[in-house]
């Protein structure tokens, strides 16, 4: 039987355990309520670039808006129609790795060209650098569209503007039909579209069938040419997105190492992990997650392309409001500072006095704790908002759920003195 000292003993050590454990959720909690009730636009940068599921031109489409960076590669202008047929020219601002803008250029452009052929001109303008990003908000601003609006697919008919996959597919068709029937429909006279326009270099971008010479080149009407290629994105249920599988396998891995870890902590019944294998792997992994997250602050800093080989949706979730804490931290600061800091509890706790290596095994059980709460937290964000997965960040996600089992050790010798497990 346990003396009466040691039993208390153990139960205020269990009480400070809960006490942390409460104070991980609180600390979690704070981040998604501030995340919940973000401050207005206006007190965003252009690098932060919100993905509503819905704008004043469409309630369901979800336009997605990301950080663009490089020159425009791609503008279109095709010359040479005939002046008795009328024209209806436009321009569409897209991003490569924009699921959004590559449906529209993929599904519902094509069978409006091959429908309308010469009579409708389209102007590609490829964004994905921060001047670009600048001119493109300016853009968008002339045309009366505030920045937590304007996002792309950005695509202009006349003086009309159109954002998101769903309102391109919706509206476009009957646009250019009233465009044709008007006597054809210019390129707006836009000071800084035309400024953007004349700092590229026109490059052909579609090759355009030859175009309609008074019989359509499919007798179908054109709404039902364009519905019958069109499936628009936010009517699709999140595990139709790239990446889903995986990021499922990896929330599943989250709570599993969650699930496990608290009641091992306490129960004496649960095996942990022996402390000789945990002095050379937790190093090595908190080291590579100190090295992910600091690659994706300096992504996030100086606003470089993350190179994603496994899925498509980094910069995505890189250019999200979600990408910075309490909007202005850099996840991957917190991240790196984050893993940073288990690595010294859990070595003070290894190696430091008596009286350090129970508060130093507390801090790095709790600190663990809460990486892998605010992993799955973001991990949901990025499958069921966001709409896109990070490869880094799924495995920043592995890299924590693997950590906190591996906090157990020092966490139990304090709890239940005794031989080294």
């Amino acid at each position: 039987m346990e003396p009466k000292n040691q039993v208390l003993g153990r139960q205020f050590k269990v009480q400070t355990l809960t006490a942390v454990l409460l104070l991980a959720l609180a600390a979690l909690a704070t981040i998604v309520l501030y995340d919940a009730n973000r401050p207005a636009e206006s007190n965003r940068s252009t690098t932060e670039l919100l993905l509503p599921a819905a704008t004043p031109t469409c309630d369901e489409c979800e336009v997605t808006a990301t950080l663009m960076s490089a020159q425009v590669t791609a503008v279109a202008a095709i010359r040479g129609t005939p002046e008795d047929r009328p024209v209806v020219r436009a321009v569409m601002f897209w991003k490569v790795g924009c699921h959004h803008c590559e449906m529209t250029l993929s599904v519902i452009l094509p069978p409006l060209q091959e429908y309308y052929g010469s009579q409708f001109e389209l102007l590609l303008v490829q964004v994905i650098s921060m001047e670009d990003v600048e001119a493109f908000f300016r853009m968008a601003a002339s045309f009366g569209i505030e920045q937590n609006v304007a996002g792309v697919p950005f695509l202009v008919v006349g003086e009309r503007v159109l954002i998101g996959q769903q309102v391109i597919s919706a509206d476009l068709p009957g646009l250019i039909e009233a465009g044709l029937a008007l006597g054809g429909v210019d390129l707006p006279a836009n000071q800084v579209l035309a400024e953007i326009l004349a700092a590229r270099a026109p490059v052909p971008t579609f090759a355009l069938p030859a175009g309609r010479t008074g019989t359509p080149a499919r007798q179908e009407p054109v709404a039902e040419v364009a519905a019958a290629a069109i499936e628009p994105l936010s009517d699709a249920s999140p595990e139709s997105m790239e990446g889903f599988g995986l990021g499922v396998v990896v929330l599943g891995l989250l709570t599993v190492s969650l699930a496990y870890s608290l009641p091992a902590a306490i129960g004496t019944r649960l095996p942990v992990a022996r402390r000789v294998w945990v002095d050379g792997t937790l190093p090595l992994l908190a080291v590579t997650g100190i090295g992910v997250a600091i690659y994706l602050a300096h992504a996030k800093i100086t606003s470089s392309e993350v190179v994603c080989r496994l899925v498509s949706g980094c910069d995505v979730v890189q250019a999200s409001p979600y990408a910075l804490l309490f909007g202005w931290l850099p996840l991957g600061v917190a991240g790196a500072l984050g893993y940073l800091l288990i690595l010294t509890a859990w070595w003070v706790a290894r190696r430091g006095g008596t009286r350090i290596q129970g508060p130093a095994s507390l801090a790095a059980f709790g600190m663990a704790v809460f990486g892998v709460l605010f992993s799955i937290y973001l991990t949901s964000l990025e499958l069921y908002l966001i709409r896109a997965v990070c490869q880094w960040c799924l495995t920043s996600a592995i890299l924590m759920a693997l950590l906190l089992p591996l906090t157990l050790p020092n966490l139990r010798r304090w709890l239940d003195p005794g031989p080294a497990r």
